[in-house]
């Protein structure tokens, strides 16, 4: 099975622990794509490492320039933690090239096996993705609609995990569109996102929350959603999709709530205590590289 991941040396950290943590529980052998946008030597030499300790592991590096990507990004939208990098997603069937692919953000870790999601039929279409629950809320009706042409927004998915049937987007050409990033406008809060659903609006096999569990939080208090919480559903991916990861600096004190403790607060500490287990298991010694996570 293929999986790809986008990142830069901002991100690095995240991302072995996101590929780590499908590799742990994948049952089939997989070659992970890494669409890396200016990595250091040191950065290809950790991520050559895991094919060492995973036996199930290649590591493929594509690697991204400032040329392959928009020149003009910063500026974009309105979330600071979407980067240039977040890009490359729109480049994966063009540079990976053939069969199906997994994409994952490297804001998300594994809890299962992936495999499963390699085998369902995509009826026809040329993605699989989970609905995006937080549309129009977060979308501009306007855009959506744009975006959508006049489709049903429950249609609108979220690109953090995303499976592409390359062959057949490539066959339709639709490779080279994707990667039309002057077909992106600038007022587009979520660039990569919402080129992929106008290009594959009416196109796109929804599957369960469970593969894109997602988990928002804001420390303003203005937002804090679990899709676990509301479907009931434990996930295979969870993703991890607010401005503040689990592996930033976070006080307890922007918890205004008992069940945002409860919740989020589990949650970054499951994130933090896996990660630093994978990121042994990769290193060969003890692994203390999360941020502290202060309650004060």
């Amino acid at each position: 099975m293929q999986i790809a991941l986008s990142t830069d040396m901002n991100y690095l950290k995240p991302t072995l622990v996101s590929i780590m943590s499908v590799l742990e529980h994948a049952s089939r052998n997989a070659r992970v794509f890494v669409l890396g946008h200016n990595l250091s030597s040191q950065a290809l030499a950790v991520l050559k490492r895991i094919e060492a300790v995973q036996w199930n592991a290649e590591i493929v590096h594509i690697p991204i320039t400032d040329d392959m990507l928009p020149a003009k990004f910063s500026g974009w939208g309105a979330c600071p933690h979407i980067t240039s990098s977040c890009m490359s997603i729109l480049l994966v069937p063009k540079l990976v090239g053939q069969g199906r692919t997994l994409y994952l953000d490297c804001d998300t870790m594994a809890f299962g096996d992936v495999a499963e999601l390699f085998d369902i039929s995509l009826d026809g279409n040329l993605v699989a993705a989970v609905r995006n629950r937080n549309a129009p809320g977060s979308i501009d009706a306007a855009q959506l609609n744009d975006i959508m042409g006049g489709r049903s927004e429950a249609e609108y998915f979220n690109s953090g995990v995303v499976m592409f049937d390359c062959d057949a987007i490539i066959r339709e050409g639709l490779d080279e569109e994707m990667a039309r990033f002057d077909q992106v406008p600038p007022e587009y809060e979520f660039p990569d996102q919402n080129r992929l659903n106008k290009i594959f609006a009416g196109r796109t096999k929804l599957v369960s929350y469970r593969w894109n569990m997602y988990l928002r939080f804001y420390a303003d208090g203005r937002e804090f959603d679990s899709m676990q919480r509301l479907t009931g559903l434990d996930p295979v991916i969870r993703h991890y999709i607010s401005p503040w990861k689990p592996w930033t600096p976070l006080e307890m004190k922007f918890f205004q709530e008992q069940r945002l403790i409860e919740v989020y607060g589990q949650a970054v500490i499951e994130y933090r205590m896996k990660a630093n287990m994978l990121l042994s298991k990769l290193f060969g010694k003890q692994a203390d590289v999360m941020l502290d996570y202060r309650f004060v």
